[in-house]
């Protein structure tokens, strides 16, 4: 059985290899003075780009917030060689073992990248995207990498002279925080103190800013955001199973600031496990510039302030065996609707098949605000009407 959460699919090998015993930063480029632009898609907040390995185009997601990945019969096809078995982690903390292959050449427009570690295993979500792969951070540890979001283009290259860098845009980049060369920033959070946060900037992230309850813990008591919603559930999917219902919370964060671009009244979701983050969203405010090299972020914003307020439905869903139900539960729709109870219908779209894919392609709740009508069929099997609001 196979579990999902359309409120969060950033995908569960986000959290592999954190903390285990195998570096993914090996292999590389041995290009020189290169500069390549190379076209992404966007399947919602998802961005794609193709990759040629053995002369044959593929297409990968591109995801800064994880190593590289590529499908075991790709890994097969292309004679990728196995590096380890090794233990991981998932999105709710539960553990299984998966291979770690060597590619040993994938080429990025014109720039070849020999022996690079990777996942050799992809969730079921992937061919939902026709996808049969991940460059990750790893892969891209020695270049200076722009998207341009613009334009939906990602300059590749080694030389930061060829690229519009303005210094007061520019930020300290870390990428020594884990073995894959994540990159991490410093974000500051105002409250009764100016507080410092590092998140991993992860464009395979749906979210603008997600963080873990740790991470709330330490910086709750500096009054730099507070408690906007408290939820029952679970909205962690996992290739091993859904993760325990558990309480969760939203937080709003009334003011924080990346390079000199102050964003207000952010909502962010608290997760128990998992890196603090901010996601491919911040792409709808700005072109980003990831300097490995130089060790140097770059935010380019479209303006200076950014006031970051939106609706959230109080049902996040989960999709189960092409079934949609309710994942987490929030407020005091927790009195009306139980996490795990199926969704039937919602308004006028009928959801009692809902394969996983068809809900990637038309998500109904994205297009509808207000308020809706749902059909919820309790345990008992008996199906009753739930008003709920966007809000």
């Amino acid at each position: 059985m196979k579990t999902f959460a359309l409120s969060l699919l950033t995908l569960w090998i986000t959290f592999a290899c954190r903390a285990q015993n195998v570096s993914f930063n090996q292999g590389g480029t041995t290009a020189t003075h290169y500069y390549e632009e190379i076209p992404y898609e966007v399947v919602g907040t998802k961005m794609f780009i193709y990759v040629t390995i053995g002369g044959v185009r593929h297409k990968f997601l591109f995801d800064t917030g994880a190593p590289t990945q590529i499908s075991s019969s790709l890994a097969a096809e292309t004679g990728a060689t196995d590096l380890s078995r090794t233990p991981i982690g998932d999105g709710t903390g539960k553990r299984d073992t998966l291979r770690i292959v060597s590619v040993k050449n994938i080429q990025l427009g014109q720039v070849t990248f020999q022996d690079i570690p990777a996942i050799g295993y992809l969730p079921d979500i992937f061919p939902c995207w026709d996808a049969e792969g991940a460059v990750g951070s790893n892969m891209l540890r020695n270049s200076i990498v722009q998207i341009l979001p613009e334009r939906h283009v990602i300059i590749l290259t080694d030389d930061a002279g060829r690229l519009l860098l303005k210094k007061r845009n520019g930020i300290p980049l870390n990428t020594a925080l884990d073995q894959q060369s994540s990159p991490f920033i410093q974000l500051i959070f105002k409250g009764t103190k100016r507080v410092f946060v590092y998140l991993g900037f992860d464009t395979g992230g749906d979210d603008f800013i997600t963080m873990p309850g740790v991470l709330l813990n330490q910086i709750f008591p500096y009054k730099v955001c507070t408690i906007a919603d408290r939820g029952i559930g679970s909205h962690l999917y996992s290739e091993f199973g859904l993760g325990k219902p558990d309480s969760t919370y939203r937080v709003l964060i009334p003011s924080l600031t990346l390079a000199d671009v102050e964003f207000d009244n952010t909502t962010a979701e608290v997760l128990k496990v998992g890196m603090a983050r901010i996601g491919a969203r911040l792409l709808s405010y700005g072109s980003v510039t990831l300097d490995f090299i130089h060790h140097k972020f770059y935010f380019d914003p479209t303006r200076d302030k950014v006031d970051m307020t939106l609706p959230f439905w109080p049902v996040s869903p989960i999709i189960q065996n092409d079934q949609l139900f309710a994942g987490v539960v929030w407020g005091k729709m927790k009195d009306l609707i139980k996490p795990g109870e199926q969704i039937v219908a919602f308004g006028d779209v009928p959801t009692e098949r809902t394969p996983l894919c068809a809900w990637l392609v038309h998500n109904p709740l994205d297009s509808v605000a207000g308020t809706v009508v749902v059909k919820i069929k309790g345990a008992d099997g008996v199906v009753r009407d739930v008003s709920m609001t966007k809000e």
